[in-house]
């Protein structure tokens, strides 16, 4: 037949290649046997795995083998700016030193983009970007305080604070030429000021209490006016330098098994300040303070630093991951729901070191759905 042809028979043809009508006229069709008379090779069908899914991709909530993309859930929001290789990100807590969600009291918009392209033909589908380097600042937010009475009244409340001053948040990641699934990561993030006294909004910083017996040595403590309302801990500087490495199997073509692991060293700071109302002024003060706290790594442990990761992306793509970072161990782990649109993501972290310190939640565990949109 000629296309013509076969585009006026399609309807006969495709009941003859069904077995809804009989091929051969002059046969009449054994009752119970397969309809189909015509001489034909069964194919076994089989569940492939998805090209889409099984590339060799380093995030698949941040795919870079997308011309567009975004992601949006709870922890983290993502968009893709077409083929540029930016990346529009927001990211809830400070997961690089175990504290997740809103327990850090702060939230992070950056902006990343790549600085070399990776040319090597054999490597760059699963390296694109030798360097990808990002830029942007941290800010706080006043959730998770007291969360009675709310929808979240199940997640553990917080009293680590961001300070008033924000953040710059710079990092790089650098892949190795002669072997790209190597690398070095550097993540920094400093705050503006050396903050000393802060006038503040009620209400919006965690406390706890004076248990160091902190007091000021400029005799406001003699002054009726002033009302000492606890010790408010601020996060302050954080960072992390490791090496990395990707790791893909399954084969060229489908490479449906990915492990990533990381190591090297973080810091994390927390400094204490006395909060205070003098005449419905609330107030944060280091200055002219005793018996404040300043929490540093002061141990290996501290300075630990290590991640291991596994995804698995054949047709049900999930995620696991456990880190250990300033003596916190947090695992997350994601799995889909619906296609590979619709995802749940789960994270838990809970305290290694043998004395919580006052900020800090033994157990916190926060769940949040995912939605993934890519073209």
């Amino acid at each position: 037949m000629n296309p013509q042809e076969i585009d006026q028979n399609i309807k006969t043809i495709s009941k003859y290649l069904s077995g809804d009508k009989n091929y051969n006229r002059f046969e009449r069709p054994t009752p119970g046997a397969d309809p189909r008379t015509y001489c034909y090779i069964e194919v076994p069908p089989e569940v492939p795995v998805k090209p889409s899914e099984a590339t060799a991709i380093q995030d698949y909530l941040k795919p870079e083998d997308k011309i567009q993309a975004f992601t949006m859930s709870l922890f983290e929001q993502s968009l893709k700016v077409g083929e540029t290789g930016f990346w529009v990100n927001n990211k809830v807590g400070t997961d690089e030193v175990g504290y997740q969600f809103w327990s850090s009291g702060e939230s992070k918009l950056t902006l990343q983009r790549p600085l070399m392209n990776n040319t090597d033909p054999e490597t760059r589908e699963y390296v694109p970007r030798l360097i990808n380097a990002k830029l942007g600042g941290a800010y706080r937010h006043s959730s998770g305080i007291d969360n009675e009475g709310t929808a979240f009244s199940w997640v553990s409340n917080r009293t680590l604070n961001s300070g008033p001053d924000g953040k710059i948040v710079a990092g790089v990641d650098v892949h190795m030429p002669f072997h790209p699934q190597f690398g070095i990561g550097l993540n920094l993030e400093l705050p503006f000021s050396d903050l000393r006294t802060e006038n503040i909004a009620p209400g919006d910083y965690g406390v706890y209490g004076n248990e160091n017996n902190a007091q000021f040595v400029d005799g406001r403590n003699g002054d009726v006016t002033v009302n000492e309302l606890g010790i408010a801990p601020l996060l302050r500087e954080t960072g992390q330098a490791t090496v990395f490495y990707n790791w893909w199997l399954g084969g060229d073509n489908t490479p449906s098994h990915y492990f990533k692991f990381e190591v090297g060293a973080s810091y994390a700071q927390v400094d204490e300040y006395m909060l205070y109302e003098q005449e419905l002024v609330y107030t944060l003060e280091r200055n002219g303070v005793s018996g404040l706290q300043s929490y540093k790594p002061d141990s290996f442990g501290d300075w630990f630093f290590f991640k291991a990761q596994y995804r698995n992306q054949q047709a049900f793509p999930f995620s696991l991951s456990a880190q250990v970072s300033n003596q916190i161990l947090m695992a997350q782990a994601y799995l889909p729901i619906f296609g590979n649109w619709f995802l749940l993501e789960g994270k838990f972290s809970t305290i290694l070191r043998d004395e919580i310190r006052p900020y800090e939640i033994q157990n916190f565990f926060m769940i949040s759905p995912i939605l993934r949109i890519t073209i």
